[in-house]
């Protein structure tokens, strides 16, 4: 075999090679014994600062679970070195406010999203649908999670150099939005189908596609750069992200990731993004949209089928006739 080529044979690629069950670190893939530590998926500072330990988050299956019990295997160098910078960067970023969001650097956003996403997943792997009945599975089917494997791949800059070549595998969006007080200034939701992701904490709101090649970004990037200094209504927020997740649903063509990594793993990971040649997204329809906007407006009382009025018109929240984008004050009234 070629030197060079053996040089670059080995991949630090711990997906492909570990159990997931709870003897294994979620994120670098050794194998758990003494040192087993275990991380919080939704991390402890956003917890206290929303008081969300015994708030409930619902899983893909319905099943209701208390924050305080997410918590998935870490090995200790992962949990306590990587992770606890990055937690440390966003939560920083986080309690400062939008300004300062907008200033960390998008990578990071998406290293803490993606584990967010990645770990409520692993977490549903070794849940049981019900514990009676063993034999029915668990909540996330393993097939599901193995399309997962990019994103895991991805998630290795956590604790590793990684460079990104061409489009960044992603998009983040940063929302500055209208705080809504103590009762109304936190949301998470996510769609693991389009891997997608989105949380607000006061006026931050964080919107992530973790594997579209920045179609999003180029999307709707626009809604936030009109803003220009101004709030969102969170109501907004959500509408932009149905927009992101039905986009990311519309790939019909997935982006190509090319890894390459040294064995020397001072070294940094290349991750190489390609876009298929050809037509890469389905048409937009507005019908089916709408049914992804009113899985997003339900906690707004907003019924789904009065969102789509035939043929081809669904109600918008963010944009006037003209295209241009509307503006709310924080009670939802628009602002001439």
């Amino acid at each position: 075999m070629d030197p060079l080529a053996e040089e670059f044979m080995e991949f630090d690629h711990p997906f492909e090679n570990m159990r997931l069950d709870d003897t294994y670190c979620f994120l670098c893939g050794v194998e758990l014994g003494e040192g087993a530590t275990q991380e919080d998926i939704f991390p402890r500072w956003l917890q206290r600062k929303h008081n969300l330990w015994n708030k409930h988050i619902t899983l893909i299956n319905g099943t209701l679970i208390r924050y305080a019990q997410l918590k998935i295997p870490c090995c200790f160098p992962c949990n306590n070195e990587y992770l606890s910078q990055l937690e440390k960067e966003i939560s920083t970023a986080i309690n400062k406010g939008y300004r300062a969001c907008l200033e960390l650097d998008s990578i990071t956003i998406f290293y803490w999203s993606a584990k967010i996403l990645y770990g409520i997943l692993r977490k549903g792997l070794n849940l049981l649908v019900d514990r009676s009945s063993p034999e029915k599975g668990s909540i996330i089917p393993e097939k599901l999670i193995q399309t997962y494997d990019d994103l895991h791949t991805f998630m290795q800059g956590i604790r590793r150099s990684m460079n990104f070549i061409g489009p960044l595998p992603f998009s983040v969006l940063v929302a500055n939005l209208h705080d809504l007080g103590a009762r109304q200034n936190y949301f998470f939701r996510d769609n693991i189908i389009s891997q997608t992701f989105s949380i607000r904490s006061g006026e931050v709101g964080i919107i992530v596609a973790m594997a579209d090649a920045g179609i999003n970004n180029q999307s709707y990037s626009r809604y936030l750069d009109e803003v220009n200094g101004r709030k969102l209504h969170p109501i907004q927020f959500d509408e932009l992200f149905a927009k992101v997740t039905y986009e990311s649903h519309r790939l019909k063509k997935a982006p190509f990731f090319t890894v390459v990594s040294n064995k020397d793993k001072s070294v940094p990971i290349d991750v190489i993004t390609q876009l298929p040649t050809g037509m890469i997204l389905k048409d937009w329809d507005q019908e089916e949209y709408s049914h992804w906007l009113g899985s997003v407006m339900a906690i707004w009382g907003i019924p789904e089928d009065s969102l789509f009025v035939p043929p081809n018109l669904v109600q918008t929240f963010l944009s006037n006739e003209d295209g241009t984008l509307k503006l709310l004050d924080q009670e939802g009234n628009l602002v001439n």
